[in-house]
């Protein structure tokens, strides 16, 4: 989706801000209905964090119902963090608020 494409570039930033923080692990979880399409997309691309493929039971079992959606979980699996949608300023901020806990 359009505003996935624009805030993946966003956060592989922020991943790279917080490189030095070893509590800190990025991941990707796309729809395997559009595999194909995502890992061209994907290859012309230089992200620095795993992406995932899953169907849409297993969506609705992590509870991704709807993208973007930015999911933050501390050392205990606990969700510290969850936007759906895309706000540049409003996520940039309070993922970096977050982060800077961990």
């Amino acid at each position: 989706c359009k505003p996935c494409i624009t805030e993946m570039p966003e956060l592989n930033n922020l991943k790279n801000e917080y490189k030095d923080n070893p509590q800190l692990i990025c991941l990707a979880i796309n729809s395997s209905s559009n595999q194909d399409k995502i890992k061209e997309f994907l290859n012309k691309t230089d992200y620095n964090f795993k992406q995932f493929f899953v169907d849409k039971e297993i969506a609705k079992e992590l509870g991704i119902n709807a993208i973007p959606r930015t999911i933050v979980l501390n050392k205990t699996g606990k969700i510290i963090y969850n936007q759906i949608g895309y706000d540049r300023t409003k996520k940039l901020e309070n993922l970096r608020k977050v982060l800077s806990k961990l």
